[in-house]
Parts: structure tokens; C-alpha cells; sequence
């Protein structure tokens, strides 16, 4: 698929979509975002984003320039899924431009302490759950984690950490 084919189907997205998924393996360069920012401003009830897999070719600043731009014209946006490496700094500035996400959805963090993630619960007043998925995180910096989230967090936030290196046996205690 070529920008103008792509462009083309951006116009005819329906206003009334709240879920949008995009997988940009078909484009070397953050540009595929041009036609879609062009068409957000009509998706007033856009609640979901995804932003997959090619992305990582555009690059982490492209992603967070990305971002920005999506949060000023969606500003209801409640779900974001990153399927692109991020650091935690780039992790925190895309996600405090969007203030009502109430879940975070990440597939590859470069981090191996969870505590990286606590920043999220206080930017975020209405977050309500943190997803991720393959982590290098030690067992230790997890329940770390926990406990500071059950400390400090407006209200109870959900961890969903799947795959990786935490061993399978350790279970966490419920802190509340």
C-alpha cells in the first residue's frame, strides 16, 4: 500500500469508530501518520489506539512526536497500546500527554526495574490498568512496584505482566 492508497482509506474511517489499530510494516517513515492525523479530528470518540510493529522503524522520537500530535486531536483517548521499544523516559512523555488513558498497553519496554512503570500511576489520575508483555524486570523491583502503587496510586491500578524473566512459582502477595 502506497501514502495516497492509504490516504484514501483514512477518509473513509466513520466518524463513529472508538478503536483504531495501526500496523505501519508497510511504511519506512513516521509520514503513514500525515493521512490519519488528517482524519482523528472527526473521531471525537476515538477510545482506542494501537500503534504496532513498523513504528519501531519510524523511531522512538517520531513515536513520541506522534503522540503528541494524537493527544491534542483525541483527547479522550483511554487505551494506548505501544508495540515499539521504549525507554522509560519515552515511555513517561508520551503517556502524560494523555491524561485520561486509563490503561497502558506495552510489548517491549527497555527497563529491567519495574519501579520504572511508577511514574505512570502518578501522572496518570485515571489510569486504571498497566499491561506489559515480556519484561527483563527483577522479581524484587515487581513487588517493589506493587507496594508503591498500593501506596501511592489514586486508586487501584492493575498490573498485567506476561512473559518474561520473572520465574513462574513466585507468586505476589495481594498489597491493598
Amino acid at each position: 500500500m502506497d501514502l495516497d492508497t492509504w490516504s484514501y482509506v483514512c477518509q473513509g474511517i466513520p466518524s463513529t469508530v472508538r478503536t483504531l489499530t495501526i500496523d505501519d510494516t508497510l511504511f519506512n517513515t513516521v509520514q503513514w501518520l500525515v493521512p490519519l492525523l488528517d482524519t482523528v479530528p472527526r473521531l471525537l470518540d476515538l477510545n482506542h489506539l494501537t500503534l504496532c510493529a513498523g513504528t519501531y522503524r519510524a523511531g522512538r522520537q517520531d513515536v513520541c512526536k506522534a503522540v503528541r500530535v494524537i493527544a491534542a486531536l483525541a483527547p479522550r483517548l483511554g487505551t494506548l497500546r505501544v508495540d515499539v521499544v521504549l525507554s522509560p523516559e519515552h515511555l513517561v512523555e508520551c503517556v502524560t500527554r494523555l491524561p485520561l488513558l486509563e490503561e497502558v498497553v506495552i510489548t517491549m519496554f527497555r527497563s529491567t526495574n519495574a519501579l520504572d512503570l511508577l511514574p505512570l500511576s502518578r501522572k496518570l489520575p485515571v489510569l486504571k490498568k498497566i499491561s506489559i508483555a515480556h519484561p527483563d524486570f527483577s522479581y524484587n523491583s515487581i513487588q517493589c512496584l506493587v507496594v508503591e502503587l498500593a501506596r501511592t496510586a489514586a486508586r487501584r491500578v492493575e498490573l498485567d505482566i506476561f512473559g518474561g524473566a520473572v520465574e513462574p512459582c513466585k507468586r505476589l502477595k495481594d498489597v491493598d
